[in-house]
C-alpha cells in the first residue's frame, strides 16, 4: 500500500488518535492512496480515466479552494436519462447508457464524488474521493435473479473508495466536456468540515465502503452508492436546509413486501410480469421505502440553480467555471452544525 505522509497524516494523527490502538489504525488517507481497480463492465460505468490530474487541480485552485472550510460535490451526468418507471423501463436505460460508455462516455448511471478542505489547527487539509463498485453488472443481476424479487435494490455488491488521482482524472477529463459535470460548492462551519473529515475516517473503519449499492444507507452502516455517500458527508456537515437538498437530490420508489422476495419466479416472470410493476406510488398494503439519491437528478437541480441564482432559496454568492462545466458556492459558513452519527432506525 502507498502511504502518503506529511501534513495530512499529521492531521489525522491529530484527529482520530483517540484510542490504545489508534497509532495501529490505517488512516483513511492510506487508503485513498491506492487507484480503484475498476472493470470495463462495472455497474456504475467507470473505469480508470485516462485523464489528466491537472485540467482539474489548477481551475479548481482558482476556483474554490482557497475557502477555508468547504465540500465540493463533482456532479456527473450518465449518458442518457433512465426511465424510472419500472424495472424494465430502468435496465433499457442503463443498457443503453452501457453501450454509450462503450463508445467512450463514461459512468452509466452517472456518479458523484466530493471534496473536503479544513482548516484545521494542524492546517490546511483536503481530501477528494467517492465510492464505486469493484464487480460488474452481472455481479447485480445475480442479485436480481437470486433474489427473485425488489430484494436486491436493498442489497450490496463490493465497494471501494477512489483515491484523489483517480477522481482528479475523471474530472479533469469530463469536465470539458459541455453538458457533462456541474460543481457544487458548500462552506460550512470548521467544527462541521472536521466532522466531515472524522465521519469519512470512521466509514473506512467500519468498512461500510466495502458495501456499494442503490438502496443502501451510510450513515446506517449499510453501505453506499457514489451520490449516497457524497450525500452523507454533506449531511455529517449539517447545512441548515440539508433536508431541502435530500428532497431535490432524490428518488423515492415504494415496494410492497411481497415483491421482496419470490422464490418461484424465473427471469422471464420476472421481466414480462414483476418489471412492469410501477414502482412510483404508495401501495394500500405493506412496504419498504426505496430512497437514493440520483446523480442526473442531483445534476439538473445544480444547472438549473446555477441558471437561476437560488437553490432551494438559498442565493448563490459566487459562479465559477471548471473547463467547460458550471459550478456555484453556497455559503453555509455561518449556517452549519455538525450532525449525530451513525444513524439507527
Amino acid at each position: 500500500m502507498k502511504i502518503k505522509t506529511g501534513l495530512l497524516a499529521a492531521v489525522f494523527c491529530l484527529l482520530f488518535s483517540t484510542g490504545a490502538n489508534a497509532a495501529d489504525r490505517p488512516s483513511l488517507l492510506e487508503q485513498l492512496g491506492l487507484d480503484v481497480p475498476a472493470s470495463e463492465d462495472s455497474f456504475s460505468g467507470g473505469s480508470d480515466s485516462d485523464g489528466d490530474p491537472a485540467q482539474f487541480s489548477k481551475p479548481a485552485e482558482a476556483a474554490y479552494r482557497h475557502y477555508p472550510n468547504y465540500i465540493t460535490l463533482g456532479i456527473i451526468r450518465s449518458p442518457g436519462d433512465i426511465d424510472w418507471t419500472n424495472v424494465n423501463t430502468m435496465l433499457e436505460g442503463y443498457a443503453h447508457n452501457t453501450a454509450a460508455v462503450e463508445m467512450g462516455d463514461a459512468h452509466s448511471i452517472g456518479h458523484v464524488a466530493f471534496e473536503i478542505g479544513c482548516t484545521l489547527p494542524s492546517g490546511k487539509s483536503a481530501i477528494v474521493s467517492g465510492q464505486t463498485d469493484t464487480g460488474s453488472i452481472t455481479e447485480y443481476l445475480k442479485m436480481l435473479w437470486r433474489n427473485r424479487g425488489y430484494g436486491a435494490f436493498f442489497d450490496y455488491v463490493t465497494g471501494a473508495l477512489q483515491s484523489r488521482d483517480f477522481v482528479e482524472k475523471d474530472f479533469g477529463k469530463l469536465s470539458m466536456r459541455n453538458g457533462k459535470m456541474a460543481f457544487v460548492t458548500l462552506l460550512v462551519s470548521p467544527q462541521s468540515c472536521a466532522e466531515a473529515m472524522r465521519y469519512m475516517q470512521a466509514y473506512y473503519d467500519e468498512g461500510v465502503y466495502t458495501r456499494f449499492g442503490l438502496g443502501v444507507r451510510p450513515l446506517y452502516k449499510e453501505g453506499g452508492g457514489c451520490a449516497n455517500y457524497a450525500a452523507s458527508v454533506t449531511q455529517v456537515a449539517g447545512p441548515s436546509d440539508f433536508a431541502a437538498l435530500d428532497k431535490a437530490w432524490t428518488r423515492t420508489f415504494y415496494v410492497p413486501d411481497r415483491l421482496i422476495a419470490l422464490g418461484g419466479k424465473d427471469e422471464k416472470d420476472f421481466m414480462d410480469y414483476l418489471g412492469r410493476y410501477d414502482w412510483t406510488p404508495v401501495p394500500n398494503e405493506p412496504y419498504r421505502v426505496l430512497h437514493f439519491f440520483d446523480p442526473d437528478v442531483m445534476y439538473k437541480w445544480a444547472v438549473a440553480a446555477n441558471a437561476s441564482g437560488l437553490a432551494n432559496n438559498q442565493p448563490i454568492v459566487k459562479r465559477y467555471e471548471i473547463n467547460a462545466s458550471p459550478g456555484f458556492v453556497l455559503d453555509y459558513s455561518s449556517d452549519s452544525s455538525p450532525t449525530g452519527w451513525w444513524l439507527h432506525d
